[in-house]
């Protein structure tokens, strides 16, 4: 009866020092790091640190990273906790970094397409880091993955972009339609012949519930122009849903 009762506390010893030994050694494979993240191809110290909440200057120092323009794909950062050595070699494949461009601008309008006419669809911050994959013929602009899951490219202007390899990008061609949608009006709308209450107004009216085609606004978002069958029209703001992207169509007048 003894000897059983010696082999049972034994056995409950040995079990919990070996689950100890496993969780001893998890913590010094992961370095008491409680979130990590691999870097996607894309992706830039900037996004990462934007979307977990926390600094740059906070993801280096966890990850010992000197150069915050040297990260690649496959490569583990410890977010928050400890220490999380490098999971790829001390020297990147394929100078994976060469194109990224650090936005020297205090605020940068990155457009649909290389040139001032197209749409902003968002603006970078200073410091930024900016996935370059191409160039105008004249590089006065850069062509950027901005988002690799959706494979959305866009454009950025050279003049406030830092690069050291803009020679290695190659030549290309780009430029999207501007923004438009299909918007389910909210209330009754008065129909103009421009953005102001002091135009014409064409011969039919919009009713709340009726789904428009809008195609541009006027400079301050007050105003849009919709698409007709008997031609462009313009709708006040105060028709559409809340939720309406102002900014994101053209000015068209």
């Amino acid at each position: 009866m003894k000897r059983g009762l010696f082999l049972a506390i034994l056995l409950t010893f040995t079990v919990a020092m070996f689950g100890a030994a496993l969780v001893n050694t998890a913590q010094a494979q992961t370095g008491g790091c409680s979130t990590t993240h691999i870097v996607q191809r894309g992706e830039t110290l900037y996004r990462i640190a934007r979307q977990y909440g926390i600094t740059v200057a906070e993801l280096q120092a966890r990850n010992s990273i000197s150069n915050p323009n040297r990260i690649y794909a496959g490569q583990q950062l410890c977010i928050s906790g400890g220490f999380v050595p490098p999971s790829v070699p001390a020297t990147p494949p394929n100078n994976t970094w060469d194109n990224i461009g650090i936005v020297t601008a205090r605020r940068l309008n990155i457009r649909t397409g290389p040139g001032m006419q197209f749409l902003i669809v968002r603006r970078a911050e200073q410091g930024e880091g900016l996935r370059l994959v191409g160039r105008t013929d004249n590089s006065r602009w850069y062509q950027v993955l901005d988002d690799p899951t959706s494979g959305r490219f866009v454009w950025a202007s050279a003049a406030y972009v830092r690069t050291t390899n803009a020679s290695r990008l190659p030549v290309v061609q780009g430029g999207s339609p501007a923004y438009s949608e299909y918007v389910t009006l909210i209330y009754d709308a008065t129909v103009y012949n421009g953005p102001n209450t002091y135009y014409s107004i064409p011969p039919y009216q919009i009713f709340a519930g009726m789904t428009v085609h809008v195609i541009g606004r006027n400079a301050d978002a007050s105003w849009f122009q919709i698409r007709t069958d008997a031609g462009t029209a313009w709708l006040s703001r105060d028709v559409f849903p809340n939720a309406l992207a102002r900014y994101e169509f053209p000015v068209t007048g």
